[in-house]
């Protein structure tokens, strides 16, 4: 979910809001656990997420197509 479920307590319908979800990795999902969404500066940035199922500490080459925790 783009907004936490536990935001809501988990209650209906909010539990089950398909407009809402993201396919991802569950690596990836389970570190950002229920941070807010927003854009980081460099030096907040512990970890980068790649499409290909890779995590690195460093900026990668192509750090736009990867998402930062």
């Amino acid at each position: 979910h783009t907004v936490p479920q536990s935001f809501f307590g988990k209650k209906d319908p909010m539990v089950s809001d398909l407009h809402h979800l993201r396919s991802t990795w569950s690596t990836a999902n389970g570190a950002r656990s229920n941070y807010y969404f927003k854009a980081l500066n460099k030096d907040q940035i512990a970890s980068y997420y790649g499409a290909e199922f890779k995590t690195v500490q460093s900026q990668p080459n192509d750090y736009q197509n990867w998402s930062a925790l």
